[in-house]
């Protein structure tokens, strides 16, 4: 669903951007559908944001989507939506890599073993050794 919505509001931005069936002179149909596809997980996201009472990246956009389009500017406007669905998707695939990589290193650690003397530890090849020197 994230990159159909990615793809559409490309498309809108071209489409725009080279004044596509626009029917009427100061509003642009596909620019104004094309933000409210794309702006909705922003928008989601920003209503959250209100009712914490903080201050985020998607509530800030918000802000400059809705007042590019207040202004007439609907590339600009698609073009910040482009933006942030696209550093969204790529902000879960960091985040996503970044935890595997923590389980990775979590499960290469050794696991605690007692040991006493005159005990006999064998050592594969390649094998990780859990006790202290």
């Amino acid at each position: 669903m994230e990159l159909a919505r990615i793809i559409f509001v490309a498309f809108a931005c071209a489409a725009v951007w080279f004044g596509v069936w626009e029917p009427f002179q100061n509003v642009s149909i596909i620019g104004l559908v094309g933000a409210l596809v794309g702006i909705f997980p922003i928008l989601e996201e920003a209503f959250e944001a209100i009712l914490e009472r903080r201050m985020t990246m998607e509530l800030s956009m918000t802000i400059a989507v809705v007042a590019a389009l207040a202004i007439g500017e609907f590339f600009t406007g698609l073009v910040i939506i482009l933006f942030v669905l696209i550093a969204e998707v790529l902000e879960r695939m960091t985040v996503g890599r970044g935890r595997q990589a923590i389980k990775d290193l979590l499960d290469f650690l050794p696991r605690t073993e007692e040991v006493h003397v005159g005990d006999i530890v064998v050592v594969k090849p390649g094998c990780r050794i859990p006790v202290d020197g």
